[in-house]
């Protein structure tokens, strides 16, 4: 079995027994040695297809508690073991919290090939989870697309369709109340009850038309949307609102991220209404050439912890993989003063087409 390893080692007799040990365990190696931080900085920034990192626990001026961190901070999913002579048991602990998928003694090197097995595996299992959750995540962002897709599809035909056979039964009626003749009181009554039904109906054709796809959005774009949202919020919950955004604000080109961002910030007005019991609500957007932000903060009685992700709640979970789906984040925490803050951020839509279009090219 070929295995490239980055061995972070001083010592030329520990070198020898060490590839021996792998040879011997089936491995044919394709290794570097290094022994200093700017050894293994290079290496790393040289290759980034290590498979696995067996790195010595004291070296002069480096240890392996440095290695891992090195890793971490250039985000490389290595596994990473430590062969060493002394280390103590609040060491060993504090080195796999760090990171280290497992640490072998020098005198006991018989376990080092079996360690490299189950760290080799340990890696595959986890890229393997990791696969598989970017595919349930891209296949929710592809069902999602299509949800939008439809609801858009289906707004637009109850405009055309049901909005325009009640809004000519409504014209009927009037002409009815206009022309008709040797009429008692009761079919006056009941030509007036009549046109107050289809003024309901139109009123809940349009209430869903808006639901299943905010027209704002589309026509005048997100900012628009975002306002019109939020005053009607405040309206019927007679609350407090505050709506802030810079007065030299960029108009972004409209793209799969407005749906998105709408949606979320429907979602967070939504749990402000059922859970904060908040009197004032504070909303803050922004949108340059690198990012766009959105911030909702409230004044309520503040989420808790434990019920953030508790089974059979999804508001949260599907806010934040909306936010990953995109490229961004999402960050909900206790507001100053009371309350709650979630904070959305997306890169913005030109950004992250060449972000994308660099993956391609890999």
């Amino acid at each position: 079995m070929k295995l490239k390893v980055l061995l972070i080692e001083d010592s030329d007799d520990d070198v020898m027994l060490i590839t021996s040990e792998l040879e011997n365990a089936g491995f044919e190696l394709d290794m570097e040695r290094v022994y200093t931080r700017q050894g293994m900085t290079k290496a790393l920034s040289r290759d980034s297809d290590w498979e696995l990192i067996i790195s010595d626990h004291n070296l002069p001026g480096f240890s392996s508690i440095d290695a891992l961190f090195i890793l971490l901070k250039n985000e490389l999913d290595v596994p990473l073991i430590i062969v060493s002579g002394t280390i103590g048991e609040e060491m060993a602990v504090e080195a796999m919290k760090a990171g280290a998928q497992d640490f072998v003694m020098k005198d006991h090197l018989s376990r080092l090939g079996p360690a490299v097995k189950n760290a080799l595996d340990a890696a595959q299992a986890k890229r393997s989870a990791r696969d598989y959750q970017q595919r349930l995540r891209e296949l929710s962002t592809h069902l999602e697309s299509v949800r939008e897709q439809e609801r858009a599809a289906i707004a637009r035909d109850i405009h055309d369709e049901i909005g325009g056979l009640l809004t000519a039964l409504k014209m009927d009626v009037r002409w009815l109340n206009r022309h008709g003749c040797d009429r008692d009181d009761a079919i006056d009554h009941k030509l007036n009850d009549m046109g107050q039904h289809l003024d309901q109906a139109i009123k809940c054709v349009r209430r869903i038309i808006t639901d299943l796809r905010p027209s704002v959005l589309d026509d005048l774009g997100l900012l628009a949307a975002l306002e019109w949202q939020f005053e009607a919020f405040c309206k019927r919950y007679d609350i407090k609102g505050h709506f802030e955004y810079p007065h030299d604000i960029l108009e972004h080109p409209r793209g799969e991220q407005d749906i998105v961002v709408f949606r979320i910030f429907q979602e967070s007005l939504t749990n402000i209404a059922k859970h904060a019991k908040a009197g004032e609500v504070w909303v803050y957007f922004s949108c340059d050439l690198e990012q766009m932000c959105l911030e909702i903060a409230d004044n309520g009685v503040g989420i808790i912890e434990e019920n953030r992700f508790k089974s059979g709640s999804y508001g949260l979970v599907g806010m934040n993989e909306r936010a990953i789906a995109m490229d961004g984040s999402l960050q909900v925490s206790p507001n100053n003063g009371g309350g709650t803050r979630v904070k959305l951020l997306l890169p913005c839509t030109e950004k992250k087409e060449k972000q994308d279009d660099m993956r391609s090219e890999k």
